[in-house]
């Protein structure tokens, strides 16, 4: 394969980027804030779906489809105005069998059982035979007995991945190391847990703790098994109608082999700004401090020890109903206990995410960077320069509201000036994911 993407697919990707699609008319602003709205939507970002929808709103007022998704999105955060916002979606379509049954769910949750029953039925009737007429069912005869709940703070999901990796790489944190090239195929499973807590949700701020677990299981090169613990606090504020600001606390902890790795810890700050009804530009700042370990793999590897400083810039945008894209760069560097591991890289990367029938998805993803290290290697007695470029796609379907399955491919290629270093490698992976 070519050491770069041809031209002719780097041109048709800026393409979809910078082209835009009739924004100047009120009907295309309006599709491209619902498409944004989806898609984020479809992600679990339920708060940063509520304002898509709203700004949709706002360019066509009483339109069924959006005052249904707002008030859905808004049921999912807790927030009391999703009462209102669904009855009115009822309101304006009554024959509305999703509408009916999202505002039965509200009720259910409220352990108000009458209204939700009242609101189960009809929605069962306007969709005899369905899916919604089914749940309705199931949520009637479970609201018989139950003392309801209010709507839910958090939100879980879990998978299970399968991988077929043709040369096992070990990079922990986006850093691979000269061990840590296999040069060998495997196959290998991949299970992952990521959990959130809302403490504050809504149109001026939100405030949420996380939780990822990643671990993976190798058929032969058991060395390089991997268990990831990440911890977060994230928070944002509305400055202004166009404007908010975010921040973060990280720490993570990597276990290869059942040995420490590393661990990392560090936080960010960020401005969102968006630019029009289409489009948003992001600045953001992270600083990290990066801990090794010396693991019998890797007996040198505390000589990373340091920190690292990244600053970017990410734009995104809408075209259309269905499609999304963003673009970004990233500079960052590393200083390090040695010399030779401290670094200065820069990253560009391009995103492309497109919305199809029967709630299935297909996202793009491309990316090059360049990274040049400070000091002669002592193992190899030259400088280290690496260029590596990526390429992947995953597309995806939503089986039910709470479960999904998805097909991924990945292309790397990284050259280096120390020919020991180079290498390629592909990853073909299905994925089933469920959401609680």
């Amino acid at each position: 394969m070519n050491r770069t993407l041809p031209a002719c697919l780097w041109y048709a990707l800026a393409i979809l980027l910078l082209v835009p699609g009739g924004a100047g008319a009120k009907d295309s602003i309006y599709e491209q804030k619902m498409a944004r709205g989806v898609l984020a939507f479809e992600s679990g970002k339920f708060p940063e779906a509520a304002v898509e929808f709203q700004a949709a709103l706002s360019e066509t007022p009483d339109d069924p489809a959006a005052t249904l998704y707002l008030g859905i999105s808004l049921s999912r955060t807790g927030d009391p105005r999703a009462e209102s916002t669904l009855k009115r979606a009822v309101a304006l379509n009554p024959k509305d069998a999703r509408a009916n049954f999202e505002l039965g769910v509200l009720y259910y949750q409220r352990n108000i059982p009458e209204e939700a029953n009242d609101y189960f039925e009809t929605a069962a009737s306007l969709s005899p035979g369905s899916e919604i007429a089914t749940r309705s069912q199931e949520f009637r005869k479970a609201a018989g007995g139950r003392r309801g709940t209010v709507a839910k703070p958090w939100a879980v999901s879990a998978g299970l991945r399968g991988e077929y990796d043709s040369n096992v790489i070990l990079a922990p944190s986006g850093a691979s190391l000269p061990q840590g090239i296999s040069r060998k195929s495997d196959y290998r499973t991949v299970a992952f847990l990521d959990g959130r807590y809302r403490f504050l949700s809504g149109p001026r701020g939100s405030l949420s703790a996380g939780y990822g677990l990643y671990r993976s299981w190798h058929r032969d090169i058991t060395a390089f098994d991997v268990i990831r613990h990440a911890l977060d606090l994230r928070g944002a504020i509305s400055v202004s109608s166009i404007a908010s600001v975010e921040a973060a606390y990280t720490f993570e902890y990597v276990d290869v082999s059942s040995e420490m790795f590393d661990y990392s810890h560090g936080a960010g700050v960020g401005v969102t700004v968006r630019e029009g009804k289409a489009h948003s530009t992001s600045l953001r700042y992270q600083f990290r401090h990066s801990g090794y370990g010396a693991a019998e793999l890797f007996p040198s590897n505390p000589d990373r020890d340091g920190d690292t400083h990244l600053v970017g810039v990410t734009q995104r945008a809408s075209f259309g109903k269905n499609l999304s894209a963003s673009a970004g760069y990233a500079h960052d560097e590393d200083r390090a206990k040695r010399s030779w591991w401290n670094a200065k890289g820069d990253k560009g990367f391009l995103a492309i995410g497109a919305s199809l029938p029967y709630r299935a998805g297909l996202g793009l993803h491309g990316e090059y960077s360049r990274r040049r290290y400070g000091d002669v290697d002592p193992q190899f007695a030259v400088i280290r320069e690496d260029r590596t470029a990526t390429v992947s796609a995953t597309a995806g379907i939503s089986i039910t509201d709470h479960c999904g399955f998805s097909v991924g491919y990945a292309y790397v290629r990284n050259d280096s000036s120390i020919p020991a270093l180079e290498y390629t490698r592909s990853i073909t992976s299905a994925t089933l994911t469920t959401r609680f």
